[in-house]
């Protein structure tokens, strides 16, 4: 009988899949769905982006921390991170402790087709490089992901990738390819994966 994790944090790049995985997730395995980044809009009335033009990246950071550690207290969840929440070593070693990590990996290629087709990243999200003042500006009048070359903002994704991916990897307890196929084979695939893996690997 297949044992399902009673916590999942899923992780990855932005565009990876995280939020429309979680909602699949949810539904086929009875658990509720908590997207990080929206709970801290919630929390704090603001969009991530002017939470980087209002703290900086680093008081985003110590925000995202703190609501992420009130969120991994509940008993059941899946939880869609923001992409940058495994930069602090404090958030990796608890969504280990308390979850079952799913690194969604797919190509900068494909996310940026993702990224520049997404509203709420056009709108609500930061630059992908680049948080200082001068980029929020350039994000205030309408200079955003949606509307640049999409080369740019795959050399940018690319470039967020090599920073990451040691960190994604060494976080996660699986890795789920979401370039190909449609997110529900991703969830197909991740059942069958799940035969493989005992309780003690976390989330049980």
């Amino acid at each position: 009988m297949r044992r399902i994790p009673d916590r999942i944090a899923l992780i990855g790049m932005r565009g990876s899949g995280k939020t429309t995985l979680g909602r699949l997730l949810a539904e086929s395995f009875g658990l509720p769905l908590i997207d990080c980044d929206k709970e801290l809009e919630s929390r704090l009335r603001m969009s991530i982006s002017e939470m980087f033009s209002q703290f900086g990246e680093t008081g985003f950071r110590e925000k995202e921390s703190t609501c992420l550690g009130d969120l991994v207290q509940g008993d059941r969840w899946i939880l869609a991170c923001g992409g940058g929440a495994i930069l602090r070593e404090a958030n990796r070693n608890l969504l280990r402790d308390r979850g079952y990590v799913i690194w969604l990996d797919a190509p900068p290629e494909i996310l940026a087709e993702r990224v520049t087709r997404d509203p709420w990243s056009a709108s609500g999200r930061p630059p992908l490089i680049g948080t200082d003042k001068a980029n929020l500006q350039k994000q205030e009048i309408g200079i955003t992901e949606k509307n640049r070359p999409i080369e740019t903002v795959q050399a940018e994704l690319k470039q967020i990738f090599l920073d990451r991916k040691f960190l994604y990897r060494s976080t996660a307890h699986l890795r789920l390819a979401t370039d190909k196929g449609r997110p529900m084979d991703w969830v197909e695939i991740l059942k069958m994966e799940l035969d493989n893996f005992q309780p003690e690997q976390g989330g049980f």
